[in-house]
């Protein structure tokens, strides 16, 4: 958008939409509407250019793990994928390619940050105060993701460290690693796969762990020219392969959140991992004390086998203190030229709710610390009148989080759609029902094993609630959400 085009935005013009954020759910917002025929909207953007999660996060062996044909749009199938799970840079091109097929461009501010968002009551409209101007809507999509703020752990003597540091999620591609002595911090989903990236040119690479995960085997087979050339004519396979693979990442969803059905296969896991581990020490090390699923699951072929290298050390434990050439252990110095903290995001309670005021004027933030971060349906806040928050509370599965985006976006404009069609003015969850579908929603959760599986996780928050896992099917949830069930709703 024209610098033109934003003056005129933001001199007192109301917009039907604002979305806030251009990453995979953004966009998919911005689609839907436009397919709606609600074209009076924009998406402000913090950066220069979409992507989200894939723009930010460009380290070292940087991939998807759930399989590239359902890490997409159902409304945008690729078929030009060259492996069965993505990798980064190709993930980042397909979202600017729908970008522009769909012309979504057109409707994007970029290198504007949302400073706060709050609820005229008075007027009926949301005011977005961004810090290049205010702007005005009816409704709002809180579209920034729970993957969007890196979390840093506080550790004594950080300031002395005369190294280089930094998150995996802000990689500093301008340091070189080859030849240096780097240190990584935590054992998760980037970490597995940025270890086996750069063991073999750093000379010494030690591991920091506090939880051994569970580790699963990663078919990312090449796929070829021949099946791209038949998905190209026969688009028809494209959607079969999404829609199995659906399937069974719904079973696959399904099995885990029943611990007594893992035990089989964390046999098997475990002989996998001593058949690719032969030193004792390390074998045991690296052995999950928790039930397989409470924590998330990782995919790898190749961690195993970077572990085992000589120049890699596996140290069991957190770091406590760094000193200024490195970290102790034990109280011993291990010397260091760079530490990268691979430590997650903060996803129990999403970032993004220190910038929304609710209708009552108390900051989201506020009214989550004093209650349970909950969500109606992942995308409904109470007290949050025309606002949709895309991947809120209890919306994380083993699916695709975009099928999950798809699905409460396409909720959320059907919502709209019924507030315009009956001229009304706004609309907000009744308590009650969003009460309702959260008690109903623990109690599907105190079963599984993402609270029964003797372990700490991100998907609970400090008094052990699971606010962050979907304990259903993807499936469940599309039809859950097919429709807008407006007797749920007070109206304006």
């Amino acid at each position: 958008m024209s610098d033109l085009d934003r003056d005129v935005v933001t001199n007192d013009y109301l917009l039907d939409v604002i979305i806030i954020g251009a990453g995979f759910s953004g966009i998919a917002a911005g689609v839907r509407l436009k397919e709606a025929k609600i074209n009076n909207f924009i998406i402000i953007e913090k950066s220069t250019e979409v992507g989200g999660v894939w723009r930010e996060n460009t380290y070292p062996g940087c991939e998807c793990d759930i399989p590239s044909s359902l890490y997409s749009y159902s409304f945008a199938p690729n078929p030009d994928w060259s492996h069965v799970f993505a990798k980064q840079k190709e993930i980042q091109q397909y979202i600017k390619d729908v970008t522009r097929r769909f012309k979504i461009d057109q409707n994007i501010v970029f290198n504007t940050e949302l400073v706060k968002a709050s609820w005229s009551n008075e007027q009926q409209i949301w005011l977005i105060e961004t810090n290049t101007g205010r702007y005005k809507s009816k409704f709002v999509f809180f579209a920034a993701g729970p993957l969007s703020e890196p979390v840093t752990p506080v550790v004594k003597g950080l300031e002395r460290f005369k190294g280089k540091i930094f998150h995996s999620a802000q990689w500093d591609h301008s340091i070189d690693l080859n030849k240096k002595r780097v240190a990584v911090i935590g054992t998760g989903a980037s970490a597995i796969q940025i270890i086996p990236a750069i063991q073999p040119i750093v000379d010494k690479l030690y591991v920091f762990q506090r939880t051994a995960p569970w580790v699963i085997p990663k078919p990312n087979m090449i796929i070829g020219n021949v099946p791209k050339k038949v998905q190209h004519k026969v688009p028809f396979t494209m959607h079969s392969i999404r829609r199995l693979t659906s399937i069974s990442m719904d079973m696959f969803s399904s099995s885990v959140n029943q611990p007594k059905t893992l035990e089989v296969l964390g046999k098997g896991l475990i002989n996998w991992m001593h058949y690719q581990i032969k030193d004792p020490v390390l074998r045991e090390k690296v052995t999950p004390k928790f039930t397989m699923g409470c924590k998330r699951i990782l995919f790898s072929n190749t961690y195993y086998p970077a572990l085992a290298a000589e120049n890699v050390e596996l140290i069991d434990q957190g770091v406590r203190e760094i000193t200024k050439n490195g970290i102790l252990v034990d109280g011993k110095e291990i010397p260091l030229d760079i530490v990268v903290w691979s430590t997650g995001f903060e996803v129990a309670k999403p970032p993004i709710a220190k910038r929304i005021i609710n209708k009552n004027g108390t900051l989201l933030d506020d009214v989550w610390l004093k209650n349970t971060v909950q969500a109606y349906k992942g995308c409904m806040i109470k007290d949050l009148p025309n606002a949709f928050m895309v991947l809120g509370p209890n919306s994380i599965s083993y699916n695709s989080l975009i099928s999950t985006a798809e699905n409460q976006i396409n909720y959320a404009v059907n919502a709209i759609e019924f507030v315009l069609n009956n001229k009304l003015n706004s609309f907000e969850i009744i308590h009650f029902a969003d009460d309702q579908y959260n008690h109903k929603l623990r109690n599907k959760l105190n079963g599984t094993v993402f609270n029964q599986g003797g372990c700490s996780s991100y998907y609970l928050d400090e008094n052990k609630v699971n606010v962050s896992i979907y304990p259903w099917t993807m499936q469940y949830m599309k039809n859950d959400l097919e429709e807008f069930d407006h007797s749920n709703y007070h109206f304006k």
